[in-house]
């Protein structure tokens, strides 16, 4: 996540600061109003490309879980392995809706990226 913020954070320049100050914003004022709206394309990136990472992640979901807990990645794994009895149709239901949720979060990032670009002079 810092690599993804840490460039637009760079990107703040101390003349808008100045000149929020000049007009008579206050510290918090210029963080709100300013500098809060330019970072958050920013940050919602880097939230969706964590999640995409965290949601994905089958072995940590697994070793943590120790396949106790109910998670998208360990269901897709019982139904295609067969923990019980093969169910190959909901294993791939499943990893369908997966898909989904990770094209829309990566979507958002891209979104969110490009609009991030703008404030960096990309």
């Amino acid at each position: 996540m810092i690599l993804i913020t840490a460039p637009t954070l760079a990107m703040l320049r101390s003349e808008w600061s100045e000149a929020a100050a000049n007009l008579g914003a206050s510290r918090l004022t210029y963080w709100r109003k300013v500098a809060f709206p330019i970072l958050l394309p920013s940050l919602i990136a880097a939230l969706m490309l964590l999640f995409a990472n965290a949601f994905s992640a089958y072995a940590t979901a697994y070793a943590l879980a120790q396949g106790g807990i109910n998670l998208v990645p360990i269901l897709i794994s019982f139904a295609v392995a067969g923990n019980v009895s093969i169910n190959i149709g909901l294993g791939n239901a499943l990893a369908m809706g997966m898909v989904i949720v990770l094209l829309v979060a990566v979507s958002l990032y891209t979104y969110m990226m490009r609009r991030a670009s703008i404030w960096q002079g990309r």
